[in-house]
Order: C-alpha cells, then sequence, then structure tokens
C-alpha cells in the first residue's frame, strides 16, 4: 500500500513490485502487519540583473495607502525554526495579476504581504534545500506557511538482531520479526511504504532455493513443512534513514500460518486479502541513535503484549473491494500497530490492541483488481478512534487524475458524507526512478513541487516561476513523472480552524479520512 495522503517526510518513497518468485510474496505478505495510512511574465517589473528577476525585500511593501497594519507571514520547516531568505510569488507569474509580486522572506522567516493581494490566489515558496511549495487560493491573514526538505536517500543503515522470540518447530506456524520506525499520525497520512516494508532485500536459502525478502523482516530459525521439510532463518535486519539523530524504533514479532497463507497465494490472492491470517503478538519500543553511516542496535521483541480486544464493525462495501483494518496503540505520541485484519460488511471483527492510551482505527480501502500497476496506490482511508462496534466511514475513491501537461492536472471531486468536514487536498508532482534490489523492482520517488489547497479544486495549473522557460519547468529530469492527487477531511470540531491557517504538513494532524490516487506520464 502507498500513502494515504502522499509523500515521505523527508523520505523516498517506495512500493516493491511484485516479484516473479510466488514464494517471495511471503515477505510482501509480512510487510503487512504494519502497512498503514503529490513561462515568464513579459511585463517588466522588479529590480532585474542579467535580465533575471530578482525578488524585493519582503518590508518594502507595506500598504502606503492603508492605515491597518499590513499582514506579515512567516515560513518555517517542520519542526517550527524559520526560513531566510525563501524566494516568494504571489499569483500565477512574475508581474501576473500584480507588480512587485516577487519577494524574498527576511532573516526570521517573514515577510509583509503586498498591499495588492486583496484576493484569494496561490502563493509559491520555493528555497535551497526545500520542496518547493504552492498554497492554493490564499488570502494574506498573518498565516504561517511550511516547507518540508528535499527528498534525500536512505543512506544510514541500522541493522541487528531482533530477541526473545518463542519458536515451536513443525507447528505449521511461521515466527517472524518487523523493525519499522514507530509512526506519528502524520506519517500515516503522509505515508512511506518504504519506512514499514523495506525495498532493500536480504537472501535466504529455502529447499535450495535463493529467496529476497524485505531486509527489515527477521526469521528466527525454525523447522516447519510444506510438502517437504524446510528451515527457516534470517537473524538480522536492516533498515535505513535519511537523517541522523535519536529514532524511535519499533520491533515487532508476529506469525501466520505456513500452508493457508502459502496456498491463498498460489491460489492467486493478493496480499491485501491475507491480512486475517497475520496475527502480531507483541514487540518493544525502543529508542536508537543514527551517529553515521553504519549503525547497530540487538533488539527485543517480548516487552509488550497485545493481549485485548475490542470489536470492528465492517462497512458496506462492495465484492470486488477489500477494506484492511488496522489498530494503533500509542505511547508518548508514537504509534505501533498491533493488530491488522480483513473486514466483512455488516461483521464484527475483533482487532488486539495494547493497555494504555485509547487506541486508533486505521481502516484502508482498495479495489482487489489494483494490488499492482496503474490504480495500485489508489485508496480511501480512516483514522478514528478504535471503541466497540465503531462502524468506520470511508468516502469513495477517486478517479486517477487527468494529466494535461506537466505542470496542469484535472482532479476528481467526490462527495463527502456526512458528519465528515472537507479539510483540503494535497497533490503533488515527482519525478519516479525505477531500482532493483536482488530480484526485486521498485519505485523511488523524488517530490519536485507540493500543492496545499484549503478546498477541493477541480484543477491544479501550477504558477510559472520567475526565470524558468517551460516546458520544462523545474528543470524536470528525464523520464517518468507522476502526480498525485489527495482530498483530505476530518469528523473532528476543530476540522474548520485547519481549512485557512494551518495548510501544510499540519494539515494531516486533523485528517481523519483521506482519498487518494495518481496518473503517470
Amino acid at each position: 500500500m502507498t500513502s494515504l495522503i502522499t509523500g515521505s517526510n523527508g523520505l523516498n518513497s517506495s512500493w516493491p513490485k511484485k516479484p516473479k518468485n510466488k514464494i517471495l510474496w511471503l515477505g510482501l505478505v509480512l510487510g503487512l502487519s504494519t502497512v498503514l495510512v503529490t513561462s515568464c511574465s513579459k511585463d517588466d517589473g522588479g529590480d532585474k540583473k542579467d535580465g533575471k528577476a530578482t525578488p524585493q525585500a519582503g518590508n518594502d511593501h507595506s500598504p502606503q495607502d492603508k492605515t491597518d497594519t499590513p499582514a506579515r507571514l512567516r515560513i518555517v520547516d517542520v519542526d517550527g525554526k524559520p526560513i531566510a531568505k525563501v524566494q516568494i510569488l504571489v499569483g500565477m507569474a512574475l508581474n501576473d495579476p500584480f507588480k512587485d509580486n516577487f519577494i524574498e522572506s527576511d532573516a526570521d522567516g517573514t515577510f509583509t504581504a503586498p498591499a495588492a493581494w486583496t484576493q484569494e490566489m496561490p502563493i509559491t515558496l520555493t528555497a535551497p534545500n526545500y520542496i518547493r511549495a504552492t498554497y492554493w487560493g490564499q488570502m494574506p491573514q498573518g498565516q504561517t506557511l511550511t516547507l518540508r526538505s528535499k527528498d534525500l536517500p536512505r543512506n544510514l543503515e541500522l541493522s541487528g538482531s531482533q530477541t526473545g522470540f518463542q519458536v515451536i518447530d513443525r507447528d505449521g506456524i511461521v515466527d517472524f520479526g518487523l523493525v519499522i520506525p514507530a509512526l506519528t499520525k502524520q506519517d500515516l497520512f503522509n505515508f512511506d511504504i518504504g519506512m514499514v516494508l523495506s525495498p532493500q532485500t536480504d537472501e535466504i536459502s529455502v529447499l535450495g532455493q535463493k529467496i529476497n525478502l524485505p531486509s527489515n523482516i527477521t526469521l528466527p530459525k525454525q523447522r516447519e513443512t510444506y510438502i517437504f521439510p524446510i528451515t527457516l532463518e534470517k537473524p538480522n535486519y536492516r533498515m535505513y534513514f535519511a537523517s541522523k539523530g535519536s529514532k524511535r524504533i519499533f520491533s515487532a514479532r508476529g506469525q501466520f500460518p505456513l500452508k493457508t497463507v502459502v496456498d491463498e497465494i498460489r491460489g492467486g490472492k493478493s496480499f491485501f486479502e491475507l491480512a486475517s491470517y497475520l496475527k502480531i503478538n507483541g514487540g518493544a519500543l525502543k529508542q536508537v541513535d543514527i551517529s553515521g553511516d553504519k549503525n547497530s542496535a540487538n533488539l527485543p521483541v517480548n516487552e509488550l503484549v497485545f493481549d485485548q480486544a475490542l470489536n470492528v464493525q465492517g462497512p458496506v462495501f462492495d465484492k470486488d473491494q477489500v477494506i484492511l483494518g488496522l489498530a494503533l496503540s500509542e505511547d508518548r505520541g508514537s504509534l505501533f500497530p498491533t493488530d491488522i485484519k480483513n473486514l466483512t460488511p455488516n461483521t464484527k471483527t475483533a482487532l488486539a490492541t495494547a493497555k494504555g492510551t485509547p487506541p486508533l482505527l486505521l481502516t484502508v480501502l482498495k479495489n482487489k483488481a489494483e494490488t499492482q500497476g496503474p490504480g495500485s496506490d489508489r485508496l480511501s482511508a480512516t483514522l478514528i478512534p478504535l471503541t466497540e462496534g465503531v462502524t468506520p466511514q470511508m468516502l469513495a475513491m477517486m478517479k486517477n487524475p487527468q494529466v494535461i501537461s506537466p505542470t496542469h492536472v484535472k482532479a476528481d471531486v467526490v462527495n463527502a458524507i456526512n458528519g465528515v468536514v472537507p479539510v483540503g487536498s494535497y497533490a503533488v508532482l515527482s519525478a519516479v526512478e525505477q531500482k532493483t534490489s536482488g530480484n526485486s523492482t521498485y519505485e523511488v520517488l523524488t517530490r519536485l513541487w507540493e500543492v496545499y489547497d484549503g478546498n477541493w479544486s477541480a484543477e491544479y495549473n501550477l504558477p510559472a516561476w520567475p526565470n524558468e522557460i517551460l516546458p520544462p519547468t523545474l528543470a524536470l529530469p528525464p523520464g517518468k513523472k507522476r502526480w498525485e492527487v489527495s482530498r483530505a477531511a476530518s469528523n473532528l470540531p476543530t476540522a474548520g480552524a485547519v481549512k485557512n491557517l494551518d495548510l501544510g504538513p499540519r494539515m494531516f494532524e486533523s485528517v481523519t479520512h483521506a482519498t487518494h490516487s495518481s496518473a503517470d506520464f
């Protein structure tokens, strides 16, 4: 599964494609236990050097004919730190719809809204080492705007073993471990599958056959039988980060029935249809310091036990669709999965939870035929409190966007549902790169331009950035590109306040419902 609301918080997004070797699907099945949750103006204006437009200082644009204080806007990073020298375009192009609309933030990340900015219009922000972002339909209200760091390769390695398994040989059950970063609510709606199912693989041998499994999965040594006696063993995990610092890690242990799962896969079932066979029994949360290129940590799997359960009532959905229900528990702001199951329409399904804070329920609706290839990231999702007997409501799934040009996309406008307020839209233009690891192929997305919109607008036509000649904009790299669009909504009473002042990554904190689709070109 891919993002609910797209993006990756500074990490490269990736999606492992279906391997030719059917046994390799076991690795993808294991990953399910944590799956869940994109021309310059001809008018003269501004100072120019060498024929290029130069942003005006933000404090040079205070209104001269008004007695009220002009709005001061602020630009920060995802940690709330101000970003200096951000180039800002108010409108669709240089001097459009008014002169001197290309300005720059001060050392403290603030700038004064131009006096001519008197109606809703897009505002676009660019700074070195940050992803360009357009905030759609904005009025100057003193808001804070956020830029996210450019996507960096995940090349800082953490490796080690998992300890504390209690394996019983020849019981027909495969014991496995999984190591992932602890999640936040923003991660769930701003999702990178590579965080939970590594695109890197490690090779093991089963009955003389080489099998590649995601590198962040472990298999304690165990002897089972599937037609022939087999030995499974992968004692070590590897996972990768884009930045140094202290990371909170969830080390999980789980099980699934060997024969049943393999038979279902051989019969053509997708792993989205096999979630109910997976069981997460427990795990541990640990703080690990990433300080260099190579880091090591041996992690226990037996400090948390998921021995409580709450029932979820399956909503009505089509027989050609599948809904996954994932229980999440929270510890000091960190979320970790405690159970995953396929939901059945109008039927109660028990999900295991951990003691502590009230759990959350993440449900994901997908078409069974769209587990790979075109449309494979189309989904609808909800994130709500997990209470006894709760029935999740789902937004309709979006049609794929229509790409008019590299910088112009039309998006499906879905219907809202009772009690759920539209919060806004998130769209992102990314470059898509194919990579391989072992026998598997996966995609790496590099985000080029983000769009935040307080409405569910029908199309987005990116502004013409000064000094960039179209086509291509952004000096787009050759190769495949992808437009992703998500519609976000909320059933929280604070949803309306988010719409105008808290767009950007903070929008995700109030999102309870989302629907997402994409198109390649």
